[in-house]
């Protein structure tokens, strides 16, 4: 398993163990684009996207959470 990959998991069980969300995947177009909504008033407070790392201006290739 990636390292992205692990931190995004270990991200997403935090948020469920601490603030009892669920994640959400609104988009078809970006489907691995999470977002975590506060369960009483229905705001997001937090968004898990990845990105090429060439929209950082880095040389890297591949994608970033």
């Amino acid at each position: 398993m990636s390292y992205s990959r692990k931190f995004r998991e270990n991200v997403f069980q935090y948020v469920k163990e601490k603030y009892q969300s669920q994640i959400e995947y609104l988009w078809f177009r970006y489907p691995n684009y999470a977002v975590f909504r506060n369960n009483e008033n229905k705001k997001w407070y937090g968004i898990v996207m990845d990105i090429p790392y060439n929209k950082l201006k880095s040389n890297k290739p591949g994608f970033v959470d």
